[in-house]
């Protein structure tokens, strides 16, 4: 593969942006310095510094100075979307290398933080390599906190970052994609399967090794062999894909009445298209597979930017067993809100939902853009499914619907079909981990009074999160 298309297919690493690989073709450095103008980009040999200069860097190594001296990343980007240098791509590729320095996970300092700083680099966790620190001070007093309660998970997201790099270097394309072999004769229910293991053992069979992956959920990769750890790595990576479809299923499952009597499904999925659920959409054929008496499944995405030229449902190919059956899976988008889409157009009556569905949900929206839709949600007196990031985020929300009195299905948990693929708020200094519909809660219509337990005190997202 060349080497620009890996980086067309993939961001910049959280591990380049941290030096440890290079912002070119994503190998380990070897040794290479970083370029000292910015102190920031690091190349693997002397091609790699010719092409990713060439190819972008010269554009915005001014711009990673600016921001070095105390520059507010946002402002240092708009000089350059203002510029006759302006090109999108590369600055959707560098934007979270701007907004991210490593920094020391005691004092929070950087390496730019004072103007004679004495220290040159700082000193990195040995086992996770995404923990830093600027002196054996620092070191001493945090150490031991980090291998206790962030350096395992740190290590996953190194290695499932390296794993997807590796992936799309051998061909292969992301996310990866694992689905039901087959529809059954007779429902399976997502309640009586325990772990993303008994998942993949029971409904697909494409992979012989998954027996050997002993628990998909707490499996240190590191420490696996490398045939057991290649399985393990792609199960995780393809869970990501799949929570989606499975966690709206758990969520039909503990809402709808009759499920497995259905022949026809609707759902609307709030807030447009997340890249994520866009790319498992075929995926939802396993509703299907779940569901045998299941014949037909519409998804409408509403909020979405991508406008149909035409009212018409899209459909989307089966496998052939259910194309044989007649099975349809159709979608549409609106860009309108949701509100508004009640309000004027046509296929909000013709395709009323069985469910609304908002996935990983942004708290400070509900403040705002997402209010008058949250109303219309709740005023439709159907089930709605909303998951969330954090804990914080799935408790903040509950207490905003306790606000509107809104009846509740199930409480904030844990989703047991979260992604098991680790991600990072780069933007935050204490860099969290955080998982793709980590959180959910379902509600339906309006209660009348306060629902479940005592809610917590509702204020605004941030003031005490």
């Amino acid at each position: 593969m060349a080497l620009n298309d890996i980086r067309d297919k993939f961001d910049l690493p959280i591990l380049a942006v941290n030096g440890l690989l290079c912002w070119q073709c994503y190998e380990a450095p070897q040794g290479g310095e970083k370029l000292a103008y910015c102190n920031r980009c690091k190349r693997a040999v002397l091609d790699c510094q010719r092409r990713n200069w060439d190819d972008e860097h010269r554009y915005l190594c001014g711009v990673f100075k600016s921001v070095n001296e105390g520059e507010q990343h946002e402002l240092a980007l708009s000089k350059v979307i203002l510029s006759d240098n302006y090109n999108e791509d590369i600055l959707v590729n560098q934007e979270r290398a701007m907004s991210y320095r490593p920094f020391c996970a005691t004092c929070l300092r950087t390496l730019f933080d004072e103007p004679h700083q004495t220290f040159q680099e700082l000193d990195k966790c040995e086992y996770c390599h995404l923990t830093f620190f600027c002196s054996d001070t620092c070191r001493a007093a945090t150490l031991e906190k980090h291998r206790q309660e962030r350096c395992w998970e740190l290590q996953q997201f190194g290695a499932l970052e390296c794993g997807k790099i590796q992936h799309i270097k051998e061909g292969g394309f992301l996310p990866i994609q694992t689905s039901t072999d087959f529809p059954r004769t007779a429902p399976l229910l997502l309640q009586e399967l325990h772990s993303w293991k008994d998942y993949f053992l029971r409904c697909e069979t494409a992979n012989p090794f998954t027996s050997e992956v002993d628990n998909l959920e707490s499996d240190r990769l590191i420490d696996l062999a490398p045939r057991t750890r290649w399985v393990a790595e792609s199960l995780t990576l393809a869970t990501e894909p799949s929570s989606f479809v499975l966690t709206t299923l758990a969520g039909l499952e503990r809402s709808v009445p009759k499920l497995r009597r259905r022949k026809m499904l609707t759902l609307h999925v709030l807030g447009g298209v997340d890249v994520r659920f866009a790319n498992s959409l075929p995926l939802s054929e396993d509703i299907f597979h779940f569901l045998p008496k299941l014949n037909r499944l519409i998804i409408g995405f509403v909020g979405s930017e991508f406008v149909d030229k035409n009212q018409d449902l899209l459909e989307i190919p089966c496998c052939t067993s259910c194309n044989n059956a007649g099975r349809q899976l159709q979608h549409f988008h609106s860009p309108l809100p949701y509100d508004q889409f009640h309000k004027t157009d046509p296929r909000a009556t013709k395709h009323p939902p069985d469910m609304v569905i908002n996935f990983n949900s942004f708290p400070a929206d509900f403040e705002t853009s997402m209010l008058q839709d949250l109303e219309k949600a709740l005023d439709l007196e159907k089930p709605a499914l909303f998951t969330s990031c954090t804990e914080g985020e799935a408790l903040y929300e509950s207490d905003f619907f306790d606000e509107l009195n809104a009846e509740f299905i199930v409480r904030p948990e844990r989703n047991r079909w979260k992604s098991l693929v680790p991600e990072m708020d780069s933007i935050d200094k204490k860099c969290n981990i955080f998982y793709t519909n980590g959180w959910w809660y379902i509600i339906k219509g309006r209660s009348g009074k306060k629902s479940g337990t005592s809610p917590r005190k509702y204020t605004k997202w941030g003031e005490d999160s």
